[in-house]
């Protein structure tokens, strides 16, 4: 079996996540963030809070997958956001954050157009 090195420096990718706070490009975030194209500040307070217009630049972007890492526990998106984002064709998973820092790093990797939405 051959291994290639994969070179993800145009990336945003997670350094490290402790609960509180999260590390990306050098730097500490100790509030939610959305993390794709760019590093944004999450103007929601909780998941319950999230919208389908809260992923439109996702969507804009054209991304494949969204992550949503929920802080320490896990939530869920309304159904109803759900069936409107399926209905455009993008997935969505939701985790503790924690789990989706590790699955945007996995599917980062595999070379696919993700955005996560990061609670601390």
């Amino acid at each position: 079996m051959e291994f290639v090195e994969q070179d993800l420096g145009h990336l945003l990718t997670v350094q490290s996540y402790q609960n509180g706070a999260l590390e990306v490009a050098g730097q500490v975030y100790d509030y939610p963030i959305i993390l794709g194209d760019e590093i944004i500040r999450l103007p929601e307070n909780s998941v319950a809070d999230l919208t389908a217009e809260s992923f439109q630049a996702a969507l804009n972007a054209g991304v494949a997958l969204i992550i949503i890492g929920t802080g320490a526990t896990q939530a869920f998106l309304s159904p109803k956001v759900l069936a409107e984002l399926a209905q455009r064709g993008v997935g969505v998973e939701c985790m503790n954050t924690a789990a989706a820092c590790r699955t945007l790093a996995m599917v980062q990797g595999e070379g696919r157009r993700v955005w996560a939405w990061l609670w601390v």
